[in-house]
């Protein structure tokens, strides 16, 4: 019963997988041939390069922070808490989840932050001055029109990230409870 439990949960998640990859494809092409019919192919494989060059690294760093941070809320957890393990959890499961989170954290919070900032960062790196400056904070005008909109979503961004590893700590401490209790929660 367990197997075909286990087994059902996998051909759902990947049926799951496939629809989102099949969807983004979908949308990936209509774009493109919407480009190349007005003729504007290079805009398209500018946002995707822009978006790329961002995205990547992004997801990078992400992924390794939240799963060293992951790990040392699990070596946290075992320092502070008496565990009773019945069939012992192996580590290298415990491991695995911990990093398939962090790779899904690191996912949704790269595609939130690709897609919010990659015009903005363009208008950052290719601002010009307008050599008027505003009367109450003597800053060029470029400023407001080129760099605040990057600077207040990249803030917007960090907040949630912030709240994020809030709710990453709370799933990841949830299923430390589950796999690994503690002694307290064992019967008399």
């Amino acid at each position: 019963m367990n197997k075909k439990r286990i087994g059902l949960t996998l051909v759902i998640i990947i049926l799951v997988i496939i629809l989102g990859i099949f969807g983004a494809m979908i949308g990936f092409i209509t774009d493109f041939l919407w480009f190349r019919e007005l003729g504007y192919t290079s805009v398209f494989f500018k946002q995707l390069f822009t978006q790329l060059k961002l995205g990547i690294p992004t997801f990078i760093i992400l992924t390794g922070l939240s799963y060293v941070y992951l790990m040392g809320l699990k070596k946290g957890y075992y320092k502070r808490v008496d565990i009773a393990d019945n069939p012992p959890i192996k580590e290298r499961t415990l491991n695995y989840i911990a990093l398939g989170i962090s790779a899904i954290f690191g996912v949704l919070i790269t595609l939130s932050t690709v897609t919010r900032l990659w015009f903005d960062i363009l208008k950052f790196s290719n601002s010009t001055e307008f050599g008027i400056a505003d009367p109450i904070f003597n800053m060029d005008i470029s400023f407001y029109v080129f760099r605040l909109e990057l600077i207040t979503h990249a803030n917007q961004i960090l907040i949630g990230v912030i709240v994020a590893f809030v709710v990453l700590t709370l799933l990841f401490y949830s299923i430390l409870l589950s796999m690994r209790r503690p002694r307290i929660f064992e019967e008399q």
